[in-house]
């Protein structure tokens, strides 16, 4: 009777920590952020990945001279301004080149329970979407890399 449950036990912190990847990597981001720790994000966000979607979304996906032209300024763009440090000023209060301030947690907490809608999309897969005033919906798209999820696509709908 004790090994079902220790077996019970076990399936149910295992189901736990499944359901709640997501949110720790989203905490992870937001502390490191807070910390100005780039090492931190840089284990939580895949800036590469994200300097890419966005380049997309931004310039299109034209295969014409004009096309590559915009594609390619764009994207220059999109990696001075999508990188740790940037993204660390933004989330940690303060403005891109600034040292930022301490986050208030109770108000990312507000937005996470008010303006947000959370699902998987696969036991790989798992979006994040927050309705904004000035930006309207952004999703954030984060996929499993082994026990951990990290963030891969910013989209804005």
């Amino acid at each position: 009777m004790k090994v079902q449950h220790w077996i019970a036990g076990g399936l149910l912190a295992l189901l736990g920590w499944v359901s709640l990847a997501p949110l720790w990597s989203l905490y992870a981001i937001y502390a490191a952020a807070s910390r100005q720790d780039t090492d931190g994000l840089n284990r939580y966000v895949d800036f590469p990945s994200v300097r890419s979607g966005l380049t997309g979304q931004i310039a299109g996906q034209g295969d014409s001279l004009l096309d590559r032209f915009i594609q390619g300024a764009v994207g220059g763009l999109v990696d001075d301004w999508v990188t740790p440090e940037r993204l660390s000023a933004l989330l940690g209060g303060g403005s891109p080149g600034s040292s930022g301030n301490s986050p208030d947690m109770s108000r990312l907490i507000n937005t996470l329970i008010n303006q947000t809608t959370l699902h998987y999309q696969s036991p790989e897969r798992f979006e994040l979407s927050i309705r904004h005033p000035d930006y309207g919906r952004v999703v954030l798209v984060m996929e499993r890399d082994g026990i951990i999820y990290r963030l891969k696509a910013l989209n804005r709908q």
